[in-house]
């Protein structure tokens, strides 16, 4: 999902929010044309909330998800933000790989 939390919290420049972008997008697609179920979020998507948290709840009630399982996030801030959430569910979680 693309999210204002993400490219608001310290200034970036615009041609990498740009290509971080383009590169979520082409492997959504990726993805979704090997047969994968894909909801993907665009910044300009009317149905975001514009961070994880509020997102993430949103698509657990559409999907009736009983579990949360995600990759390790490169960013301390947001591996510390995932897992607040994920205790909070009261459904099993777990960060990818661990």
């Amino acid at each position: 999902m693309e999210v204002r939390q993400e490219i608001d919290y310290v200034l970036h420049h615009a041609q990498k929010v740009t290509a971080i972008f383009a590169a979520m997008r082409t492997l959504a697609a990726e993805k979704a044309e090997a047969g994968h179920r894909i909801e993907y979020l665009k910044i300009s998507d009317l149905r975001t909330r514009q961070n994880f948290a509020d997102n993430l709840d949103w698509l657990i009630a559409r999907f009736g998800a009983t579990s949360l399982e995600w990759q390790s996030p490169d960013e301390w801030r947001l591996d510390q933000q995932l897992r607040g959430f994920g205790a909070r569910l009261g459904i099993p979680i777990r960060e990818a790989g661990r």
